[in-house]
Order: structure tokens, then sequence, then C-alpha cells
């Protein structure tokens, strides 16, 4: 079962609901959704300090742009890393490149916290852990959604091989992955499950064994919703009227 639920937001006031509440423990964003958010790209360092002093534990915030050099990278996430100590830097998987790789391996230099993203395959999370089992913190965030589209998208391709059944099913991704995490006795990376749409998404990750799910905001609250609760909530209440007759 997951350890901890993230609040994937960049909110303040929705970061401090949800902590205060008792059911997140740390805080996720990317450019898409403090854009959502509202958030300009001028207001990031001060929004991710607000988000900073919001929020019980650490907030992952991405690297800006995947077209960026190496050096530039590098830059920004020293500049991210200095505005608070609860910031982790997240560094996308990026296709067809090493960059991802080399950044890590800098992060890694330098003990900057970091947490892999972007990814939907058995594969990518198996570069991505062996690039981070030696940081003092790290994560790997596998995209639940995104990789059932992945999956129902792909087409052969025979640079990448026939596919398997590791990638059938984010959920076997997780367990190949916590295998390989527990064989070697790595206390890090923690996996982190991204890209929820809805409450069955969200209880399935939950029960994945993954180490966090990070949830929005919205699905939050709707997990708390079932049909029959209602009704049956309802008859409570309608009893209790009826009693006061």
């Amino acid at each position: 079962m997951a350890r901890e639920i993230f609040l994937d937001s960049s909110k303040v006031a929705e970061i401090e609901k949800w902590s205060s509440l008792g059911i997140t423990t740390g805080t996720t964003s990317n450019q898409m959704i403090m854009m959502k958010d509202g958030v300009k790209a001028s207001d990031l360092d001060t929004q991710v300090k607000k988000m900073c002093e919001a929020s019980p534990g650490c907030v992952s915030v991405e690297l800006t742009s995947s077209e960026a050099s190496v050096e530039e990278m590098m830059v920004e996430a020293r500049r991210l890393r200095a505005i608070d100590r609860k910031v982790v830097v997240k560094v996308p998987i990026i296709p067809g490149s090493t960059k991802s790789l080399e950044v890590i391996a800098e992060l890694k230099q330098e003990q900057i916290p970091v947490n892999v993203t972007a990814m939907m395959t058995w594969e990518q999370m198996r570069m991505a852990a062996e690039a981070t089992h030696g940081f003092d913190e790290s994560y790997i965030s596998l995209f639940w959604a995104r990789s059932l589209d992945s999956r129902d998208a792909r087409v052969e391709d025979s640079s990448l091989g026939t596919d398997h059944e590791i990638n059938s099913h984010p959920a076997r991704i997780v367990r190949a992955t916590l295998d390989l995490i527990n064989d070697n006795g790595w206390t890090n990376p923690r996996i982190i499950i991204g890209s929820i749409r809805n409450p069955r998404q969200a209880g399935e990750a939950l029960a994945s064994g993954a180490h966090i799910v990070t949830i929005t905001p919205s699905v939050l609250e709707a997990m708390l919703t079932d049909e029959m609760t209602t009704k049956t909530v309802q008859q409570f209440d309608q009893a209790w009227e009826d009693m006061k007759k």
C-alpha cells in the first residue's frame, strides 16, 4: 500500500487545507498545473516559496524547459533549491538523449534532491532508479493514466522491440520497480505515482505498493463520494427527523 499522499497542486490554500485535514504530507507541481492555477512565469519563485511555507513536506518543482542545455538546467536547479530546503527538483525523462541522466548525475554530486518525472514504462523507471539510488533524497514518478494512454496508443517500433507483460499495466510497472529497489536494499528512490484522473485510479494506485501517490484536490474530494453512501446518510438524517415527531 502507498505510504503517503501528496497534493498535486500549486494553490497555497489547497495545500494548507488538505495538509491540515491530515491527508497530504507533501506537494507536487509542474508547468501545466501552475498555468491552470494562474501562476505567471515571473511569479514562479515567489509562488514556490509560498508553497513550501504551506506544505508539511517536500515540494517538487519541475525544470521549466527540456530544450535547455545541461548547464542551463543546473543553473535553474540550483536557483530552485535555494528558494527553500523543501524544494525537490523535478527532471523529466527526455527521449532520444542522455541529457536527463547528465543532469541527474550533476544533481547527485551536489546532493540536490531529485524527482525524475514523465515516465510511462518499466524501462524508463529502471533507468531512473539506477541513476537515483545514491541520493539522500530521490523520487521516480510514474504517470498512471498517461501510461495507460501510452499503452493503448503504442505502435510497433522495431527499434524498441515487442512490448511485454510488465508494461501492460502501471501496477505491474510499480511492482517490478519495487522488486528492483527492495532486492538491492536501496533506501532511495521512492516511487511516486502521478497522473491520477479519477477516484478509481486513485484507489488502484494507492493499493499498488508505491511509496507515494500524488492526487489533485478535485480527485481527493471525489474519493469521499459513493452513491450508496449518499443514500445511506440521507436515510439516517430522515430517521432523526422522524424521531423528533
